[in-house]
């Protein structure tokens, strides 16, 4: 009994650091309350304030807020594992029906084994639902982490679009920059110039002129790739092409709306 209660007791000690770390973490993250309170209370449990953090913000495609809080559950055991097995300093929490996973003094080397393990670990434990995964950055400051975080959030979210397992802030190019602009309005107006007058077209006439704009873009404005690539003859290519021109009013024959149409795409990603 000695040993079960002394088990039991550690247990709820364990339990009660990890909900006052994610309490401070929050606080800071939210600017609730005294800052420099909340960061001497993660530095009493090895936190430092310039340690380097990178948050991981994972979702799944489950339908209602139960099966989430127990896929949660779950993922968090997996994660807790395998970070735990690398360093040390390890928080999670749950923000908005997504998983937040804070890694502390974790090396890029670090993190990508991490999600490695991470993935395998949840593929090994048949998983059903499909699992996203945003990473931010690395970077050091305990007290400045809320971009880090919401680029976290905001990668998320692009996974999720994309129907990508993992993506990494880092590598998403120009579509970071429009992650960073405050005025959604001037990215909506530059959307609407091509990708967002083919979406409304789209859902007011059943066709699908955005998805084969999208494969025209990718094949560098080829017709002869692009037929191969959606298995239509050039003639239907080239008819299509002068349907998005009428909608629009652009050549898309010119680099200039080939652009427009690339960046939209990005724009797209971050609305």
């Amino acid at each position: 009994m000695d040993v079960t209660r002394n088990f039991c007791e550690k247990i709820i000690h364990s339990d009660n650091i990890e909900n006052s770390l994610a309490s401070a973490i929050k606080n800071i993250l939210f600017e609730i309350g005294d800052k420099e309170t909340q960061i001497l209370q993660m530095e009493r449990y090895g936190f430092m304030r310039d340690n380097a953090f990178c948050f991981l913000c994972i979702s799944s495609k489950e339908d209602n807020n139960s099966a989430h809080e127990e896929k949660y559950k779950r993922l968090s055991r997996y994660a807790e594992k395998v970070g735990r097995s690398i360093r040390d300093l390890f928080i999670h929490f749950v923000y908005k029906e997504t998983l937040i996973l804070v890694l502390v003094e974790y090396s890029e080397e670090e993190v990508n084994r991490f999600l490695d393990d991470f993935m395998y670990n949840i593929k090994n434990a048949n998983v059903t639902t499909d699992i996203y995964v945003g990473v931010s950055s690395i970077i050091s400051g305990i007290s400045d982490q809320r971009n880090n975080f919401e680029n976290a959030i905001n990668t998320n979210k692009i996974a999720v679009r994309n129907n990508s397992s993992i993506v990494r802030y880092d590598r998403l190019g120009l579509t970071k920059i429009f992650m960073d602009v405050k005025d959604k309005n001037l990215l909506y107006d530059y959307y609407y110039t091509i990708i967002g007058k083919i979406e409304q077209y789209d859902k007011e006439n059943g066709t699908e002129l955005l998805d084969f704009l999208k494969t025209y873009i990718s094949c560098n404005g080829s017709p002869r790739l692009v037929s191969e690539k959606q298995y239509i003859h050039r003639n239907t290519v080239n008819n299509m092409i002068k349907k998005i021109e009428r909608i629009t009013g652009y050549n898309l024959l010119n680099l200039e709306a080939k652009v427009i149409s690339s960046i939209g795409f990005m724009i797209k990603d971050v609305l």
